[in-house]
């Protein structure tokens, strides 16, 4: 079990489940013990009134179980956080009920529509409990600007440190290809390399920013895999590197092609080209152009990127192209087509790195589209 997985089980999303898993049963009990009684059964009005007791027990019961267990929070704000936590199951309840109905009209199963609304309600209501109900220790300002229209801002959605899940996430995706010595194109403020130099691999930086060249150097100087940074990436020549990789890097180069030709030049017989990137072309907004996306992959890039192996490096091979992360797809869609919005804030990342978790297992199953793409070339 790698260590990412093994780590799941120490986090709140893990709880969660844990927590979820005794509700539940709890839940079967009472509404046992309450229908038991003839009273509940026998009339509308005592059904109906049966259902609330049932409801409203559980609810009493598990709000303590969150607070105090899964999210390890003291006792501030019982009564605020109370109200807050019967507002998120009720938008749940009116959530699985929408997903229902859509569902059977569509004509899909009795038992798929309730088995999706179930999960679709488990997502829910974690996330309202994570980012509405139990917010005490998130000190993040909800209006800082991760990343905005005209470029504002270094960081983007990766690059958020406090995103530690999803960070971890898109790593997983780039470390079964690194070996002794490997380079990565574009490291911004180093949020990826941190992950990288943890694991234990020694790298060496680029970046074209300046400022970000000197914060590089300055936050690893004391880290023994650390290489040094060079500015321009095209200027590393052939050095034994082992790999080399970028993670939302080379859809801001007009010529990408540039980019992945000279590490295929530099790399050693048998080395990883892997590259992180977004995806799906009607994802493109112009939101996207505005922070200099010139293109979102798909399946033409990757003809394309096969065409040129075969022109100019026939003994090289697109081993890997897969699409992951449909759920981050469905929310860009919404976020940057249909409502057109202006920026990505932290709390927009944090909401991701909320739910990553969750998701991660979508990623077995071959969609075939997604927010994002990792693909890796053997030179």
């Amino acid at each position: 079990m790698s260590e990412i997985s093994s780590s799941f089980f120490s986090t709140r999303q893990f709880r969660y489940l844990v927590s979820g898993t005794f509700i539940f049963g709890i839940n079967l009990i009472v509404a046992k013990i309450v229908f038991s009684f003839s009273e509940f059964s026998e009339t509308a009005l005592g059904r109906n009134l049966g259902n609330l007791i049932a409801t409203e027990i559980p609810i009493l019961i598990s709000f303590p179980i969150h607070k105090f267990y899964t999210w390890k929070e003291k006792y501030d704000n019982l009564f605020i956080e109370f109200i807050r936590y019967h507002a998120v199951l009720l938008s749940g309840l009116i959530l699985r009920l929408l997903i229902f109905l859509i569902f059977d009209s569509l004509g899909f199963s009795f038992y798929f529509s309730t088995i999706f609304g179930i999960m679709a309600i488990v997502l829910w209501n974690f996330l309202g409990f994570d980012r509405y109900v139990f917010t005490q220790k998130q000190i993040l300002s909800e209006n800082s600007i991760v990343y905005a229209d005209g470029g504002a801002g270094v960081e983007v959605l990766e690059t958020v440190e406090e995103a530690a899940t999803y960070n971890d996430y898109l790593t997983s995706k780039i470390t079964p290809f690194l070996g002794f010595r490997n380079i990565e194109i574009g490291a911004g403020t180093g949020t990826i390399a941190n992950l990288i130099f943890e694991k234990g691999y020694n790298v060496l930086l680029s970046d074209l920013s300046k400022y970000n060249v000197l914060r590089l150097k300055s936050r690893f100087s004391d880290i023994p895999k650390f290489l040094g940074v060079e500015q321009d990436f095209l200027s590393i020549g052939p050095q034994n590197w082992d790999a080399i990789y970028s993670s939302n890097v080379l859809e801001h180069a007009s010529d990408d092609w540039r980019l992945i030709q000279h590490g295929l030049r530099i790399l050693n017989s048998g080395g990883w080209f892997v590259a992180i990137v977004p995806a799906t072309k009607i994802l493109y907004s112009e939101f996207d152009r505005k922070i200099g996306h010139y293109r979102r992959y798909g399946w033409s890039d990757r003809k394309r990127i096969e065409s040129l192996l075969v022109s100019e490096f026939p003994e090289s091979k697109l081993e890997l192209w897969k699409p992951f992360n449909l759920v981050g797809a469905l929310g860009w869609f919404v976020k940057m087509r249909v409502f057109r919005a202006s920026n990505i804030k932290v709390s927009d990342a944090l909401i991701m790195d909320s739910i990553i978790p969750f998701l991660k297992p979508l990623d077995y199953i071959p969609f075939g589209f997604g927010q994002t793409i990792v693909f890796a070339i053997r030179r």
